[in-house]
């Protein structure tokens, strides 16, 4: 039975900047399945103390269904986690591989996921961790997944490593966070020439020879002016009218990804710019 079929039109979510809406919210129903499953992997099969791991929420979204990356989206808000961790061990921030655009029916813009998503943090244990129990890692992902409709989720997951003063090995589940590590942008230093035209233009080139590029601006930026008709362009380049009123310390942030004649990828690199005459957040 199709996903959809099993809930009921609640509401109807409201797009950036007022555009009437096209996707409905949907409430799920007492016996509904979600369409995508989330647990906590690892990239390792222990953890000493003082070590690193990368550990990963994974999304396994069924067929036609997807995700939202934090991005400028008319329709749809990224997933979000909520740890609860043991002494002695930390966890960074989120690293988000790259998306793609999603555009449905009425000129709706998103940036999401499809298939198996991996977010990916790392994770520190403190040099006094004790070895006597094993660490226990909860978190609270709470996402929302959309076909035609949109249906809010949340789960509780868990995962238990022990704790060991020898070398961890790879777990099973290596292979999948190493491949999501591959899909995250690199940062553009060098790779990426950006030309300021004022405060609301700017051009990315990055350094390939790119058939097309496109832009996927960050929730978190300045926003950029129509970016269902300006976040893609055929060429080398791309130039990106801005709504430049995002204050003092407005970035242009996001992913840029470039593709060659033959529509294969040739990289994607995270941007974030300050604007000309800005002055740079802290966490630059």
């Amino acid at each position: 039975m199709n996903h959809a079929t099993k809930y009921i039109l609640a509401s109807i979510m409201p797009l950036i900047g007022g555009v009437a809406p096209a996707v409905g919210q949907l409430a799920p129903s007492d016996d509904d399945e979600p369409a995508a499953t989330v647990r906590l992997i690892a990239q390792t099969d222990s953890i000493a103390p003082g070590a690193k791991a990368w550990i990963g929420i994974e999304f396994e979204i069924a067929p036609e269904w997807h995700i939202y990356w934090p991005g400028q989206n008319d329709a749809g808000y990224a997933p979000t986690v909520e740890w609860d961790l043991p002494d002695g061990v930390t966890i960074g921030q989120i690293r988000w591989p790259k998306p793609h655009r999603h555009v449905l029916p009425g000129d709706i813009l998103d940036h999401i996921y499809e298939g198996r998503t991996v977010l990916v943090a790392l994770l520190t244990a403190s040099p006094g961790l004790e070895s006597d129990e094993p660490l226990t890692l909860r978190a609270n992902v709470e996402w929302l997944e959309c076909e035609e409709g949109c249906v809010p989720r949340g789960a509780a997951v868990s995962l238990t490593l022990p704790v060991t003063s020898a070398a961890p090995k790879r777990s099973p589940e290596a292979p999948i966070l190493e491949a999501s590590l591959a899909q995250i942008p690199g940062a553009g230093g060098t790779d990426v020439r950006i030309e300021w035209r004022g405060i609301d233009r700017v051009t990315l080139t990055p350094n390939v020879r790119a058939a097309r590029v496109a832009f996927y601006p960050s929730e978190a930026g300045v926003r950029v002016d129509d970016p269902l008709r300006n976040g893609e362009a055929r060429g080398a380049s791309i130039t990106l009218p801005l709504r430049a009123d995002g204050g003092a310390t407005a970035m242009l942030q996001g992913i840029l990804e470039a593709w060659d004649s033959a529509g294969v990828s040739l990289g994607a690199w995270a941007i974030d710019d300050p604007l000309p005459g800005t002055i740079p957040s802290d966490n630059d």
